[in-house]
């Protein structure tokens, strides 16, 4: 690799940060809340973070309330941004952000703007982004359509590159060459939240810096240039195709009877394996290919073929060294029978039989293949990164998309009514809705399910007290009551009243190790508001 001429500094006219907020809460939170606090859709996007970049594809887990226009300049706070009283009441906090120059309020009164927002690094149509806190590479193009905070930076190429040549590069950083390229240069962090206390080197994540990367050696891709690209393009499609079998979209079209729902998440369960199987298929192709470009090996140990799939546990390295799962549980690893779940065939396909054995038998006779061909330098391709059996997480996952979605139709349901009302008529209101029957029953597990009663349950769990009184403990009306004296004072400095300076507020708690105050009155409570007591009940 030192041999290489070119290194991705010389391809790149930047690396790093797009944007972040400086403060999350007020404008980062779970889909739907910034509508309820009156948003308009254009001022909405879905946030990527760098957990959202695995395996080439990219996923949102929260929204963005964005105040930046089609061209990615910052919009003045009138209209539509102001009419909402929510980012008004960060006001003070947003100035009192910290930043090398001191107190944001001293440098830059367009307080309502993220604390980093470089306009240009989003006027492109597509860039390359990774999660630069992993225990892999994970790098994947973005086309537009999410905002970045500070965990998944971003590239572009020198010019105006094509979206070819972002394939190309995207290829060789997702090899596994290239993981172990930056496992020498990076540190570990040893295991992140999602793996506490792993023990296991190949769960560490590595911090990812941007300076770093540039040094990154790229081949020379020669003769070899479009077979490269059918491969990158190939699994990025591949990929956006696998995050379409993730979402709510893959099951609730087929929500017409509750066997044909119990079919739908099965279904979508074998598309998800189907793909991920030709993912490793062309991640295979890619890592063999470029090893042949660093010249680590004699020949591309390819297989050229136009479609196949490799099963987990059938890779060469693996079927060299033994299949392993990384879950543990009490201490001891789950075996990876029981911590995978596969719902495709797993046998080697026997248009594959020949180059397998060939690799495999590169592996055995060659060191430095052999070095890199291993768990810490491969992908996972897990469902998840938690350290749970994938069956439990399937479960889990169609549970909360259920929830969610009956969440929503109990809102909607609610939203039609402008008076008070009761949830049993809420509840009269859903019984026609045929649809929220099957899920229903489906999410309830039982055909005889009450359905006030799971009404009940769901909405209590979403849902917090208009009073203050019934909702903070002492110490959270304590601090309720300095936010509400900060906002006085926004309210006197709005009409020219009043001093300038103001003490940042206090954030809220709800207790731990370090004697933080209990400041809710329900656990349920703090996790629907949070530090900054931003409402994202229903």
């Amino acid at each position: 690799m030192d041999a290489a001429k070119t290194h991705l500094g010389d391809l790149v006219e930047f690396i790093g940060y797009a944007s972040f907020a400086g403060l999350d809460q007020p404008f980062y939170q779970p889909f739907g809340t910034f509508a309820r606090l009156g948003y308009p859709s254009e001022l909405i996007r879905p946030l990527l973070t760098g957990a959202g970049v695995r395996d080439w594809g990219l996923s949102a887990e929260k929204e963005a309330l964005c105040p930046y226009g089609a061209q990615a300049e910052l919009l003045p706070f009138s209209g539509d941004l102001a009419r909402p009283i929510h980012l008004w009441k960060f006001r003070t906090s947003l100035g009192k952000v910290g930043s090398f120059s001191g107190p944001r309020e001293q440098t830059d009164p367009q307080w309502w703007g993220w604390m980093r927002w470089i306009s240009e690094r989003y006027s492109v149509p597509f860039r390359i982004t990774y999660s630069s806190l992993a225990t892999h590479n994970h790098f994947a193009i973005e086309r537009g359509q999410f905002v970045f905070n500070n965990k998944a930076p971003v590239l572009k190429l020198r010019g105006t590159a094509s979206e070819d040549a972002y394939v190309s590069v995207l290829a060789v950083l997702n090899s596994s060459v290239a993981c172990f390229w930056m496992k020498q240069i990076f540190q570990s962090r040893g295991a992140t939240a999602a793996n506490k206390n792993h023990p296991d080197p190949e769960r560490f994540a590595y911090e990812i810096a941007g300076t770093g990367l540039q040094m990154l050696p790229i081949p020379d891709l020669g003769a070899h240039r479009e077979v490269l690209l059918d491969l990158g393009r190939r699994i990025d499609a591949m990929a956006r195709k696998r995050t379409s079998f993730l979402s709510t979209s893959a099951w609730v079209q087929r929500a017409t009877s509750v066997a044909g729902l119990r079919s739908a998440f099965a279904e979508r369960w074998r598309g998800h394996d189907d793909v991920r199987q030709r993912m490793i298929f062309l991640q295979e192709e890619i890592d063999w290919l470029v090893y042949f470009l660093f010249g680590l090996t004699t020949r591309p140990l390819v297989s050229h073929l136009s479609s196949g799939r490799i099963a987990r546990g059938q890779r060469a390295f693996e079927r060299v060294g033994g299949h392993r799962s990384f879950v543990i549980e009490r201490g001891q690893p789950v075996s990876a029978k029981d911590a995978e779940c596969d719902t495709c065939e797993n046998d080697v396909m026997p248009e594959l039989q020949e180059v397998t054995d060939t690799r495999e038998l590169e592996i055995r006779n060659n060191k430095t293949v052999a070095a890199v061909e291993c768990y810490l330098f491969k992908r996972l391709w897990r469902d998840t990164e938690l350290n749970i059996r994938e069956c439990d997480f399937r479960e889990k996952l169609d549970a909360e998309q259920m929830e969610k979605w009956l969440l929503n139709r109990i809102e909607q349901a609610a939203a039609m009514r402008d008076a008070s009302f009761t949830l049993s008529r809420v509840a009269a209101d859903l019984m026609p809705d045929k649809q929220f029957a099957i899920v229903a029953e489906y999410y309830s597990g039982s055909a005889s399910f009450n359905l006030d009663v799971l009404i009940s349950d769901l909405v209590q769990r979403e849902s917090v007290p208009n009073h203050p009184t019934h909702v903070y403990t002492e110490s959270g009306l304590t601090k309720r009551a300095a936010w509400e004296a900060i906002w006085e004072h926004q309210r006197r400095q709005d009409v020219g009243e009043g001093p300038g300076d103001v003490s940042n507020p206090p954030e809220y708690s709800q207790g731990g190790r370090r004697g933080k105050s209990t400041d809710f009155l329900c656990t349920d409570y703090w996790h629907l508001r949070g530090k900054l007591d931003v409402p994202k009940e229903r």
